[in-house]
C-alpha cells in the first residue's frame, strides 16, 4: 500500500500449495494491469492480496489519471453499479469499501461513463471469514464456543460415534453458527479527567478497562460524558484526540479475537480517512505454551501493554494465535492475515506490526517471520 495505506511487503508461504503464486496478503495488495489510454488506470485491493480476500468486503483503489474527472467514473462489482462507495480520500485517491462479494471469484470493473471501451477489471477470490484459505482442511469436529457454557453432542466424522462435550463460554452476546462465526461486537470505554489528591496533583491510575484503579470507565451511548468531563490523549504522532478506547471482539477463522484501539464514536470514520487517535501501528500477542484443541475459545482481555497503548498502538491477540491453544503455524499466519485484513478494511491502515509472546509465543514469532515474511514486521520475543 502507497502513501496513505502504506507500502507493505508481499508474503509468500514457503509451503504453501502451488495455486498460492500470488501474495500471502493481509497486509499486502495486487492491482490490474494498468491502462494508460483512459482516465481509469488500474485497480488496485488495498486490505489484502486479491486472491486472498475474505468476509464478503475488500478496500479498494481505483488510480485516476485526472482525480477531478472522478465522477466521470464507473465501478462495477460483477455488473452491479457500486460506484457509490467510493469517493476521493486523502491525496486524491479514489478509494472505496467494496461489500457484497460473493464466495469464490468476483469481478470489479471501472471505467469512464463515457468511455465503457477502456476498462480496467480485476478479479478478486473471496473466502468464507470462517476460512480456510490456505491452512488446508480444517480440524473436524470442532466445537463452537457459545454466550453460556452449554453440553453439546459432538460426532466423530470418522467413525460416527458421539460424546458429549461443553463449550467454552465466547464472552460475546451472539450464537454462533454451524462455521463457529460471530458477529464482531464493540465496546467503548473513555477516560474522564485525572482526580486530584490533596496536595493538587493527579492520581495515578493503570491504562486499562478493567480492574481497581482503572483509567477507563465504560461509555454509556444513551447518555454521554460531555467533552469537559473526557481527558485527552496524545500519541507518538504528536496527534490529540479525546481519550476513548474501542474494544472489538468477534471471530474470524473459527477463533476468537480481540483488539483495543483509540476511536471516537462521535466522529467521522472511513478507513481510507482514518481518525488520529490510532498511530496506525499494531501490537499482537502471542500466547506461550505448546498445544492444540478442538474448541473455540475466547481470545480474552486485550493484553494491556501500557507503553504501547499510551503511544497510539492498537493492541490485538486471537485464540488461534496462543500456542497453547493452537500450535499449528499455518492456521495461525491465516488467522492473523485475516484479522490484519480485516484491520484494514474497518480501522484503517497498519503502518507496521509488531509480535511480542514468549516461550511458544516466541517460537510461533519466529517461525511466523521465516515462513510468512512480512506478516510481522518486527519481532519480541522472550523466554
Amino acid at each position: 500500500m502507497k502513501n496513505l495505506l502504506m507500502t507493505r511487503k508481499p508474503l509468500v508461504a514457503a509451503c504453501a500449495a502451488a495455486v498460492l503464486t500470488g501474495c500471502l496478503g493481509g497486509s499486502g495488495s495486487g492491482s490490474s494491469a494498468p491502462n494508460f489510454s483512459s482516465l481509469v488506470g488500474d485497480i488496485q485491493t488495498l486490505s489484502n492480496d486479491p486472491a486472498l480476500v475474505s468476509g464478503g468486503n475488500v478496500l479498494v483503489e481505483v488510480s485516476l489519471s485526472d482525480s477531478a474527472s472522478a465522477g466521470n467514473v464507473v465501478v462495477e462489482l460483477n455488473g452491479t453499479d457500486v460506484t457509490s462507495a467510493f469517493a476521493l480520500r486523502a491525496e486524491d485517491r479514489f478509494i472505496g469499501l467494496v461489500e457484497g462479494l460473493d464466495l469464490g471469484e468476483n469481478t470489479l470493473l471501472a471505467y469512464e461513463r463515457d468511455r465503457p471501451g477502456a476498462s480496467a477489471e480485476l478479479v478478486v477470490t473471496n473466502h468464507p471469514s470462517h476460512g480456510p484459505i490456505f491452512s488446508g482442511p480444517q480440524l473436524d469436529p470442532w466445537i463452537c464456543a457459545q454466550p453460556s457454557s452449554q453440553t453439546v453432542e459432538v460426532e466423530n466424522p470418522r467413525d460416527g460415534s458421539t460424546a458429549n462435550a461443553n463449550t467454552r463460554v465466547s464472552g460475546l452476546s451472539t450464537v454462533a453458527d454451524d462455521n463457529c462465526a460471530i458477529p464482531r461486537e464493540v465496546t467503548y470505554y473513555y477516560q474522564p479527567p485525572a482526580e486530584l489528591d490533596e496536595n493538587g496533583e493527579p492520581i495515578p491510575c493503570n491504562f486499562t478497562f478493567t480492574g481497581a484503579g482503572a483509567c477507563f470507565v465504560p461509555w454509556d451511548a444513551d447518555n454521554p460524558p460531555a467533552d469537559a468531563n473526557i481527558a485527552r490523549f496524545t500519541n507518538d504522532r504528536g496527534d490529540t484526540v479525546r481519550s476513548i478506547l474501542a474494544v472489538e471482539r468477534g471471530a474470524l477463522n473459527r477463533g476468537i479475537y480481540s483488539l483495543a484501539v483509540f476511536h471516537d464514536p462521535e466522529q467521522p470514520h472511513h478507513p481510507a480517512d482514518p481518525q488520529l487517535g490510532w498511530n496506525n501501528k499494531m501490537v499482537f500477542t502471542f500466547g506461550g505454551s505448546s498445544g492444540g484443541s478442538r474448541f473455540q475459545s475466547p481470545a480474552g482481555t486485550p493484553n494491556f501493554n501500557q507503553a504501547a497503548l499510551e503511544k497510539g498502538y492498537m493492541l490485538v491477540q486471537s485464540s488461534l494465535n496462543d500456542h497453547g491453544t493452537n500450535a499449528n503455524h499455518a492456521l495461525g499466519a491465516e488467522t492473523l492475515m485475516m484479522i490484519k485484513e480485516h484491520v484494514v478494511e474497518t480501522w484503517g491502515p497498519i503502518r507496521y506490526t509488531v509480535g511480542t509472546g514468549g516461550s511458544g509465543g516466541a517460537i510461533v514469532q519466529l517461525t511466523m517471520a521465516s515462513s510468512y515474511p512480512g506478516l510481522l514486521d518486527g519481532l519480541i520475543p522472550s523466554l
